[in-house]
């Protein structure tokens, strides 16, 4: 029986010191979360995408570099060129793209496209270990289509437009 009363004393005991310090299973989530930093956003690092400023309507373009920041092009034909690309934006309307086609990113371009390789969403996903990070620091990534035959319609950068 004595060992009771002090396993309900001792109990009791704690339950009201616990109560009065305050220190609640219910605070315990905002204590932990409240130690956790999380950095500001850096809009200064965040790179610009300024507007198109080129225009180019009809023509061909073929067997050359061709760089599309800042493009705006209708009615071109591209044939057998190697699309510079750092991140800008690019309006491409009623293109026709002829293989085959070479790809250079430079810049922003670059940086994000090291990014979704390193975490497996850019190319086929492997099934073993973590994929293996694309890009040498500070090189342009080069990449050949495997496109065999023209394609035509509109091709537009989702900002800066």
């Amino acid at each position: 029986m004595r060992l009771v009363t002090v396993a309900v004393v001792s109990f009791v005991l704690g339950a009201v010191l616990m109560f009065l310090w305050g220190a609640h299973t219910s605070m315990f989530p905002a204590s932990v979360y409240a130690q956790v930093k999380v950095p500001p956003r850096d809009r200064a690092a965040i790179p610009v995408v300024p507007s198109v400023h080129h225009t180019m309507a009809g023509g061909v373009v073929s067997d050359m570099g061709f760089s599309l920041d800042g493009m705006d092009a209708k009615g071109t034909v591209f044939t057998n060129v190697a699309f510079e690309y750092g991140g800008g934006a690019y309006r491409l309307e009623s293109a026709t793209i002829v293989p085959p086609i070479n790809v250079t990113l430079t810049g922003a371009a670059a940086n994000t496209a090291a990014f979704l390789s390193a975490l497996g969403l850019l190319g086929c996903p492997t099934t073993s270990g973590p994929p293996k990070p694309e890009g040498i620091p500070n090189q342009a990534i080069n990449k050949t289509s495997p496109l065999h035959r023209p394609v035509k319609g509109n091709f537009l950068s989702p900002f800066g437009q």
